[in-house]
């Protein structure tokens, strides 16, 4: 019965998106989630999941989202896998929605993900470098081994890419059920590590092996580029955190850790300034009109 109340108890703020929203990796108040509600002195609910598409996070706002009857809610686009993940999606449903769980692993694996003697062999092999592999050096001198998890690619242009149509449907529909009931409504998108990070490392000399020389997704053909058109198209507000977590990556600040491709705290703390003065401001200018209706 807990469990039932709490899935749709009210809320001024949702949240919705993937690993990026969930932000298992932190301390909760860390997140950009709570980071936000705190600022703005709001009661948040944070339903992200770790690997869902726009088109399963479409499902969450209906389910578990619009029954909280929020007055904000902030759906956050994942540059990385967003729209590949949605084209697999678009073919599952095709399929007729089969299981995803298949056939139990062979118990071989089974004993090597449990024994502590394979693992401890495993440890001891030596296995290929990381592809992907840099140095960065903080505001403070330290340097940091970082990786990445690959470089740009088709999977992260929307142009003639087949996940880039449901994702667009899938905001269109998002936007009109929240106008329908006057809630506002922010995109938000998280960019690539390499995409921030990339102009300000240097990489070590296998990963510029396998680099282009033009490494990067022309401006035109980003995600961001396509996003801005559809918030632009839909009327509602749109934030790229591209080029703030640039600008303090540039500045020698780590807002990627290491190691992981998702937020660090201050990467967390970064999208939290982008997005408040925005939800504020929708507030200001909706309690504006109210008082001019008096």
């Amino acid at each position: 019965v807990r469990l039932f109340y709490d899935s749709y108890i009210s809320s001024d703020l949702i949240f919705i998106g993937d690993s990026h929203t969930e932000a298992g990796h932190v301390a909760e108040e860390d997140t950009f989630v709570q980071l936000t509600a705190q600022r703005l002195g709001v009661v948040a609910r944070n339903l992200g999941r770790i690997q869902y598409c726009p088109g399963e996070e479409l499902v969450v706002l209906k389910e578990y989202g619009l029954p909280c009857e929020p007055r904000t809610v902030v759906w956050q686009i994942c540059e990385h896998n967003d729209l590949w993940e949605q084209a697999s999606y678009e073919q599952w449903l095709t399929a007729d929605s089969p299981s995803i769980y298949g056939t139990l692993s062979p118990r071989i694996d089974a004993w090597k993900r449990r024994s502590p003697t394979w693992r401890l062999f495993d440890l001891c092999c030596e296995h290929d470098p990381w592809p992907f592999a840099a140095t960065f050096t903080d505001d403070t001198g330290a340097e940091h081994r970082t990786l990445f998890g690959n470089f740009p690619s088709i999977h992260q242009c929307p142009v003639d890419h087949p996940g880039w149509r449901p994702i667009a449907a899938c905001l269109s529909e998002g936007a009109r059920l929240l106008q329908e009931k006057n809630i506002r409504l922010v995109v938000v998108l998280i960019p690539m590590k390499i995409r921030v990070m990339g102009d300000y490392v240097t990489f070590v000399p296998e990963t510029l092996r396998r680099m282009r020389a033009e490494w990067d997704i022309p401006d035109d053909k980003t995600f961001s580029r396509s996003l801005q058109a559809v918030c632009d198209s839909l009327q509602i507000s749109f934030v790229d955190a591209t080029p703030h977590l640039r600008h303090l990556t540039e500045n020698g600040k780590m807002v990627f850790p290491p190691f992981d491709t998702h937020l660090s705290p201050l990467g967390n703390k970064a999208i939290a300034a982008m997005i408040v003065p925005i939800i504020a401001g929708d507030s200001q200018k909706q309690a504006l009109e109210s008082s001019r209706l008096r």
